[in-house]
């Protein structure tokens, strides 16, 4: 789709903000809610696929950023003092540090039971007290905004080649930042019930056909512009297969007359003139 080219790291972490803003708008009417008790199938796939986007975005941003995300998750919920960070661990080119869903959630499991460690102050609250799903994208969209204000305190120029321009501490507050998005992301799927893993998945199969290649190539347009034009050309294919039936119909039928007329019944008509 040659996307590549929009990816900065500054206009994905705004995508990023934009998708975090979604998630909340979903929550934001609800009131005091337990799950996501009383919403309806649409709304419950709704939440799965802002928290798709959610999760898909910070994995770009840190992949842009060289930033070893999950090796990220992995320091954020095991680190007991937050001073003794070592950006060294998640400043890296190239693979990642191998973490599952299910490593996470084991993870998020044991760090409840870590009273003195950076997890349990950081998670006390998404893994313990509350039920309500509203607290938890709270707390997600508290961590991207923090995101945000680290882009907003450097410049765009800056923010182009941030592993090189960055200090190893500001790219270690962003991608805790980050970390911490999906850590919360993966609690708010725990308590509503919804595979994280799985809303991924079907999100990114659905922007293979929301977004297709022959379409969207070097565009950053939304899908719904792709949406008008894909209508568009189903109105002329549709008035173009009308007119060639019409066409077909007439051609059939003049030579259907011809072969009646032009052929069977022409020795006849001669044969009345001839009277």
């Amino acid at each position: 789709r040659d996307w590549s080219r929009f990816h900065t790291p500054r206009n994905v972490m705004l995508a990023l903000a934009g998708e975090s803003g979604e998630l909340c708008e979903i929550f934001q009417w609800k009131g005091p809610i337990s799950g996501l008790s009383g919403f309806s199938e649409s709304e419950y796939i709704h939440v799965g696929e802002e928290m798709a986007d959610v999760f898909i975005y910070s994995t770009r941003l840190c992949d842009l950023c060289s930033l070893d995300l999950a090796e990220a998750v992995k320091y954020q919920l095991s680190t007991p003092d937050v001073e003794k960070f070592d950006p060294s661990r998640i400043i890296k080119n190239g693979t990642w540090s191998p973490l599952s869903f299910k490593e996470m959630e084991t993870m998020l499991l044991e760090s409840e039971s870590q009273s003195q460690s950076q997890s349990a102050a950081l998670w006390d609250l998404a893994l313990t007290t509350t039920t309500n799903p509203r607290d938890l994208v709270l707390q997600i969209q508290s961590h991207v905004g923090k995101a945000c204000h680290i882009f907003q305190l450097k410049s765009e120029e800056e923010s182009l080649n941030i592993s090189v321009t960055w200090s190893p501490d500001r790219l270690s507050d962003l991608v805790r930042c980050l970390a911490s998005v999906c850590i919360l992301l993966s609690c708010l799927g725990r308590l509503a019930n919804i595979s994280l893993s799985s809303c991924i998945t079907d999100k990114i199969k659905k922007n293979e056909k929301k977004y297709p290649v022959h379409l969207v190539q070097g565009s950053a347009a939304k899908y719904t512009a792709y949406q008008t034009l894909l209508s568009k050309n189903k109105n002329h294919l549709s008035l173009f297969k009308t007119a060639l039936n019409f066409f077909t119909g007439g051609a059939l039928g003049v030579l259907l007359s011809f072969m009646i007329f032009g052929h069977g019944k022409l020795p006849i008509f001669r044969g009345f003139s001839s009277l």
